[in-house]
């Protein structure tokens, strides 16, 4: 399913539970580099949902057991 610049956002906040992922974010990562992949139809942007789950995906860390226990690499 294809999504705009604000129900990515949306998807990501609800569905992926990546809170602070605003449509103005998206926005700013699409200049600065580091966010979704994305696609453009025209002259509107749009997000796969694979792209948002596989980016979801890597901005997560690995599980911890407390605060004070090293990510794993």
């Amino acid at each position: 399913m294809l999504r705009d610049t604000r129900g990515a956002a949306d998807y990501l906040g609800k569905v992926r539970g990546q809170p602070g992922v605003s449509a103005f974010r998206l926005k700013q990562l699409r200049t600065e580099g580091g966010g979704p992949r994305y696609r453009k139809v025209g002259r509107f942007v749009v997000y796969e949902e694979e792209e948002l789950d596989r980016w979801a995906d890597a901005r997560l860390s690995p599980p911890r057991l407390s605060t004070t226990q090293k990510a794993e690499a």
